[in-house]
């Protein structure tokens, strides 16, 4: 049987890889030039900074096999974190107080932050991971979430605009 998958993300390449090695024919259509979805490796100011979902939590289970398996190394990284601006690499602890100290939001803005993350994991921690009803509110892109939920300036400083 032949079979097409469309789009050369990690979904639908662990899904290519699989079909593939039951035997099945399979092909990949993808429209942008290259392969890997939201996996991506950005060089901004002369560092490589991953800008994307590129990072495995140790909740992750196929990942790790599938990457053992295609003898792609995995290794250990330290939980920090940097902001760029103005071509400057800028490091810091990604919590409020650490964000107000590095100069990144102000504290006003950190705290409407925390208190509405401090809501949306209440809410989420509740929904039915089955149910796409409960996750239809956040299927929209990261940058009006977050500006929606966290305000305008928090968002431009951690995550960018749009």
């Amino acid at each position: 049987m032949r079979t097409v998958i469309v789009g050369a993300g990690i979904a639908g390449l662990v899904c290519a890889d699989a079909l593939a090695r039951r035997g099945e024919d399979v092909e990949v259509y993808e429209a942008t030039s290259r392969a890997g979805g939201r996996f991506e490796t950005a060089s901004v100011a002369d560092c490589r900074v991953e800008v994307g979902a590129n990072f495995l939590s140790s909740t992750y289970r196929v990942l790790p096999r599938l990457a053992k398996r295609l003898g792609v190394p995995l290794r250990p990284i330290r939980s920090r974190a940097g902001i760029i601006t103005d071509s400057a690499v800028m490091a810091y602890k990604p919590n409020g107080p650490a964000m107000v100290r590095a100069g990144v939001v102000g504290w006003r803005d950190a705290a409407r932050a925390g208190w509405a993350m401090a809501g949306q994991v209440r809410r989420l921690a509740r929904a039915d991971p089955a149910d796409p009803a409960q996750w239809a509110d956040i299927d929209v892109p990261a940058v009006a979430w977050c500006a929606e939920r966290f305000g305008r300036a928090f968002t431009d400083a951690v995550i960018g605009s749009a």
